[in-house]
């Protein structure tokens, strides 16, 4: 967490060195600008101001959201896509036929294309960027087991419920649950796509137009065999067997 500090301490001296006035001034409309401005525009009622922790709190959470989760999924699709070229010939051509004739496509365009959409969707599924959340109980509660299971250090007791405590750490398998059937059946039966959801799928896919059509991604010769390690809250790839060489995705990528 020692670049959330940095970038915690940074802000605030970056706040503190200009004056409000040149601070509204210099900002932009953009999603941080917004945030940054909540913490003292005049117009906004003393209800509506962020706090000092607030504001950095909501700028770190955009860094976070945006650059490491969707560059990590942008890292694995291209990885699927290089083991389907079927799939990434396919996908290339849905891109393309949607080109209007200056070359560009409007946003509301690229969402409504069906196969870009399970493209993403699915390899969002099979490697997503963020494993897991932690989550902290607020009370002692009972969480009941869908399948109940065998306690072999038990004598075989059969345990259909865990109890936990007030205060106690508890780790959502979110990876576990989007590759589980019936997990991921109530997810989409239960729960409509969450805003920062849309924004983060909208931005992956304007990454996927401009890389699809504009290179081919493949397998090297003799193709590595790929891991995923969880790092911090992130999913990152490795080579197998190569771990200590650190963090990297092994692909050939060639300009059409």
């Amino acid at each position: 967490m020692s670049g959330v500090r940095c970038s915690n301490s940074a802000g605030r001296e970056f706040c503190g060195k200009l004056e409000h006035s040149a601070l509204l001034t210099a900002l932009t409309l953009d999603i941080i600008g917004i945030a940054v401005r909540s913490n003292f525009d005049p117009t906004l009622k003393p209800t509506q101001l962020l706090s000092d922790d607030e504001v950095l709190a909501q700028i770190t959470m955009f860094l976070l959201a945006v650059h490491e989760t969707t560059s990590g999924a942008a890292v694995w699709i291209f990885y699927a896509l290089a083991r389907n070229p079927t799939a990434q010939l396919k996908l290339r051509e849905e891109l393309q036929g949607a080109i209007d004739g200056e070359g560009d496509i409007g946003a509301e365009e690229l969402s409504a294309l069906p196969y870009q959409d399970k493209v993403c969707r699915e390899s969002l599924r099979l490697f997503g960027p963020v494993p897991y959340v932690a989550r902290v109980s607020l009370k002692d509660d009972i969480i009941p087991l869908s399948c109940p299971i065998i306690d072999p250090e038990t004598g075989g007791r059969t345990i259909e419920s865990i109890a936990i405590e007030a205060g106690q750490m508890l780790n959502v398998p979110i990876d576990y649950m989007l590759r589980d059937k019936a997990s991921t059946d109530r997810t989409r039966t239960n729960r409509g796509p969450a805003s920062a959801i849309v924004f983060a799928v909208l931005e992956l896919k304007a990454i996927l137009f401009f890389l699809i059509c504009s290179f081919d991604f493949s397998l090297p010769e003799p193709t590595p065999e790929m891991i995923r390690h969880a790092q911090a809250i992130t999913l990152r790839p490795m080579v197998k067997g190569k771990e200590d060489e650190g963090f990297r995705m092994d692909l050939v990528v060639s300009l059409l």
